[in-house]
């Protein structure tokens, strides 16, 4: 026999309520979830700064000053990376157990993983530069459209060359 009138919407009220519980953020997080996703947000937010940065200050030594030593260019914001990254590991927080922890952690240089990863190391540097040469002659709009429809290129080329669909 179907439920009665009177118990049938407390029952439905239980169960959705139940659902949309289960599916909407709730404001009672932990802080340390919406601390989480501060960084995420504040570490996008930098990438996205500084890749544009980047852009331009490389057209406006190319373009502006004449600047035609690309590979040199390469060169110094790599080994600036390499400072940087040193920086930050030397730098600490504080954790909630009053812990200190570096800001990045990385393992240390090793000359058996640096052999391991030269084909990778020369394919970046070579892309690099390309990248840089290309933007010496192209307009920044330009450049960035390219940039932006590389990976789409890939995809193209995989899916003709292997046969393989993307997932």
């Amino acid at each position: 026999m179907p439920p009665s009138r009177s118990e049938s919407p407390k029952a439905e009220d239980n169960a959705s309520a139940a659902l949309l519980d289960s599916s909407k953020p709730h404001m009672g997080d932990p802080p340390e979830v919406r601390t989480t996703v501060l960084v995420s947000l504040g570490v996008s937010f930098f990438y996205i700064s500084v890749s544009a940065a980047m852009v331009f200050m490389n057209k406006a030594l190319s373009y502006t000053y004449h600047f035609k030593a690309t590979n040199l260019l390469l060169l110094m914001q790599m080994l600036f990376q390499v400072a940087a990254l040193k920086a930050a590991k030397s730098l600490t927080r504080s954790g909630r157990d009053d812990s200190s922890r570096s800001l990045v952690d990385f393992t240390p240089f090793m000359w058996s993983k640096a052999k391991r990863i030269v084909p990778v190391s020369i394919c970046y540097s070579l892309n690099s530069a390309f990248a840089l040469a290309a933007l010496r002659e192209m307009s920044v709009p330009s450049y960035s459209m390219i940039k932006r429809l590389a990976p789409l290129v890939s995809l193209a080329l995989e899916y003709g060359m292997l046969g393989k669909k993307p997932a």
